[in-house]
């Protein structure tokens, strides 16, 4: 931990005001009559340095607390670390700085476990866990809308025409999510929700095809033109320097070409009646 900011680093416990204070008293202000001659050096008027033996004098039994730090203008930058409105009564928030270990967050967390009124608070870790979470389950859901698009297929054209629509579509998915693994890039989320954009983009390239009839040269026209404007609106965000958005570019980028370049197999099979 290279550091932390919390109230305490601006508002010493009176403890250590007290020994703060007689420091100074001592080191300072113990000789008054040294201090005049001091002060003219440093081009101080002698009303002010009159001014300023007699209020360390005034100060002697007062101290510094919280709500006097927090009325004051140096405090805005930090005021959000005391929470004074809790059901508890008042909590401290503390900043550890130079984390960049997660087995330091994790000792960190344990630690925070074994003190009494302490609660550890990993926002990034805790996101990191709900969209972990969310990816898991998202799997389920391609694989749910895969049998469901399958299913309603099969209704139009039967088993087999209806896993030939499908095919091309299955081929773009794979493709898309299998880069990731050969570039070593995380598969996150938004990998996921590229997915199942591509999933519903790729079967209506294969379905417009398929029912293009005679007209399958201008069907495929018209597809291809759509699979070029979806690659400049969605496979641009590939150059996004944000790692979820460029994520997510990838998948449509790699999947949407490869829908698009694979859907023309689908003129290979008669419509069934």
């Amino acid at each position: 931990i290279g550091g932390f900011t919390a109230i305490s680093r601006f508002v010493p416990s009176m403890e250590r005001q007290a020994q703060n204070r007689a420091l100074w008293r001592e080191a300072v202000f113990a000789d008054a009559e040294a201090l005049g001659p001091m002060f003219s050096d440093a081009g101080l008027r002698d009303e002010v340095g009159e001014r300023l033996i007699g209020d360390f004098r005034a100060s002697e039994k007062r101290f510094v607390g919280i709500n006097d730090w927090l009325e004051s203008p140096l405090s805005t930058p930090f005021r959000h670390l005391w929470l004074s409105d809790v059901k508890k009564g008042a909590a401290s928030i503390v900043l550890p700085q130079g984390l960049r270990d997660t087995q330091v967050l994790a000792r960190l967390e344990t630690a925070a476990e074994a003190l009494p009124g302490v609660t550890f608070v990993d926002k990034a870790g805790s996101v990191s866990r709900l969209f972990s979470e969310y990816r898991q389950w998202g799997a389920c859901w391609l694989l749910g809308a895969l049998a469901l698009v399958y299913g309603v297929l099969c209704l139009r054209y039967g088993a087999l025409t209806a896993l030939a629509v499908l095919t091309p579509t299955l081929l773009a998915i794979a493709l898309a999510a299998g880069i990731f693994g050969y570039l070593g890039l995380p598969f996150t989320l938004f990998n996921l929700m590229g997915l199942m954009l591509l999933l519903g983009v790729g079967v209506n390239y294969a379905i417009f095809l398929k029912e293009g009839g005679i007209n399958s040269a201008a069907t495929l026209a018209g597809v291809l033109l759509s699979a070029g404007t979806t690659l400049l609106s969605f496979g641009l965000l590939a150059a996004s320097s944000m790692p979820a958005l460029a994520g997510f570019g990838l998948t449509l980028l790699t999947g949407i070409a490869t829908a698009a370049l694979l859907t023309p197999m689908i003129l290979s099979f008669s419509r069934e009646d």
